[in-house]
């Protein structure tokens, strides 16, 4: 990528029409991460919808610009309510509020934009510098590695999805890859699971899905619920510099932790956050802080949630493999739009990743003037009544379900996938997982049935390979470290 198709990407982006996307776009995205419920998954599932007939680049502005929007507006519920308004603002909520009771809320609102603007600068410089290296890797890469590589990520999302259980994650996966089944078969076009219905046969309608189970279900266990009282005075909304510098090393080390996280397919923000705050609090010399109101802790999980907003764009542009749920919906809103992420992308759009550069840049310079701008404005969204705002996301939801085909079996889809939802959370199964299957799946089953093709039916590709048997081995070893058996061998090595 060279400098001048990057000056071009910028100068491409300078329109009154792509800023004023830009910025409603984020203003949106900064108030669905407010409001506890509204996350950055449902923003961009819904803006999908809408955005389809934009053009591609356009939407990509868009939808990129909600995302990151949506990952820092969670801070100021967290701050204001302890309620992280998503689940990457989890470990805000602990250091955040405990500012927000000694009179600080508005500092520390403005600390988390601060601290928001760096992680996504940090993420940005990753994927400027890795993605054009992992793609030219993945261009040696074959329908062995690409397989595992997958279910990698899906086992991976399984594993670490805070429902205390490996299994229920996975669970939530299979079920997610057992959905992806429903359609034409890709090879032999046969009609599979769609009981005798002509809108199944190119699948189950993915937007429509995501606009369900992260909209409708949230919506659903939202009028059961009572909102607690909030902090009002924001005295200060500019962060204090001397803060920032001081805490300078835990940015960098804290972006660093966001980007890996987000490098690895289907992790995603809320893991990468909890661990850096995890690890910024081991290292640091003042632990005892720590849940008193700790401005280190604050930067670290609000750093690291943003920087894994870009890298998790490396292995969906790379590889053709989302880094975290939200992009398991962006890449179907690439789909949408005929853009095919993967090795090839590059190749035959070379612009592409300047493109996206540029946006993710425009994003952050956004965040950081709105965020300081409108905190006070945006807080007060806060106050408005449930019955006010559920009945109007809700229409919503139904607007981006229906507008993407004008279908109404779309709308039944969405029903069925918030009756899923709202089942999946009584039970205890995250969603995550299910979404990575139901994105995952075609790839999954392609690349696997052409490697048992080409092979006539060995699995010896998988083993036989230097980068299959590596990825096999990381598989079987995180497969045995999620066994009761383990677990208790750990338990009987542990001194007494």
């Amino acid at each position: 990528m060279s400098l001048s198709a990057l000056s071009d990407a910028f100068l491409h982006l300078a329109t009154p029409a792509t800023l004023a996307y830009g910025a409603a776009a984020m203003l949106l995205g900064i108030v669905f991460g407010a409001l506890p419920g509204l996350t950055a998954a449902l923003g961009v599932a819904l803006l999908t919808g809408l955005t389809f007939s934009l053009s591609t680049e356009h939407t990509l502005v868009i939808l990129l610009c909600i995302y990151v929007g949506a990952i820092y507006g969670g801070s100021i519920s967290a701050v204001l309510t302890n309620i992280p308004g998503t689940g990457a603002a989890i470990a805000t909520a602990w250091e955040g509020h405990a500012l927000a009771r000694r009179g600080e809320a508005g500092l520390a609102i403005g600390t988390a934009a601060a601290a928001s603007f760096a992680g996504t600068m940090l993420g940005l410089c990753a994927l400027a510098l890795a993605t054009p290296v992992l793609a030219r890797a993945a261009l040696k890469i074959a329908s062995p590695e690409i397989t595992l590589l997958s279910l990698l990520g899906l086992f991976l999302v399984g594993s670490l999805n805070g429902s205390g259980t490996a299994l229920k994650g996975w669970m939530a996966g299979l079920t997610g890859l057992l959905i992806s089944t429903v359609g034409l078969d890709a090879i032999s076009a046969t009609p599979r699971f769609t009981l005798g219905s002509s809108n199944l046969l190119g699948g189950m309608p993915f937007i429509p899905a995501m606009i369900g189970l992260f909209g409708v279900a949230q919506i659903v266990e939202s009028l059961s619920q009572t909102r607690p009282a909030q902090i009002h005075s924001l005295p200060r909304v500019l962060p204090n510099w001397g803060t920032l510098i001081k805490h300078l090393p835990v940015t960098i080390k804290s972006g660093l932790v966001g980007i890996g996280i987000g490098i690895t397919p289907g992790v995603g923000e809320n893991i990468a956050a909890l661990l850096a705050y995890s690890v910024a609090r081991r290292n640091s010399k003042e632990p005892g802080r720590y849940g008193q109101g700790s401005y280190e802790g604050l930067i670290a999980a609000e750093t690291a949630n943003n920087a894994c907003v870009p890298a998790a764009v490396i292995p969906l542009i790379a590889l053709g493999i989302p880094g975290s749920p939200v992009t398991a919906i962006l890449l179907g809103a690439l789909l949408l739009h005929g853009v095919q992420p993967g090795p090839l992308l590059l190749v035959e759009h070379p612009a592409f990743l300047a493109e996206i550069i540029a946006i993710f840049a425009l994003a952050a310079v956004l965040l950081l003037g709105l965020a300081l701008l409108l905190a006070r404005p945006i807080s007060l969204i806060l106050h408005v009544p449930s019955a006010i705002l559920l009945p109007v996301v809700t229409t919503i939801c139904v607007i981006g379900a229906f507008s993407l085909n004008l279908s109404h079996f779309d709308i039944g889809v969405m029903v069925a996938f918030g009756v899923l939802g709202l089942v999946m959370r009584g039970g205890g199964f995250p969603t995550a997982p299910l979404v990575m299957g139901l994105i995952l799946g075609p790839f999954i089953e392609t690349n696997l049935r052409r490697t048992f093709l080409l092979s006539d039916g060995s699995l010896l590709p998988f083993v036989t390979r230097p980068i299959s048997l590596a990825l096999t081995l990381i598989l079987l070893l995180l497969l045995i470290t999620q066994t009761g058996w383990w677990r208790r061998f750990r338990e009987s090595r542990r001194p007494c």
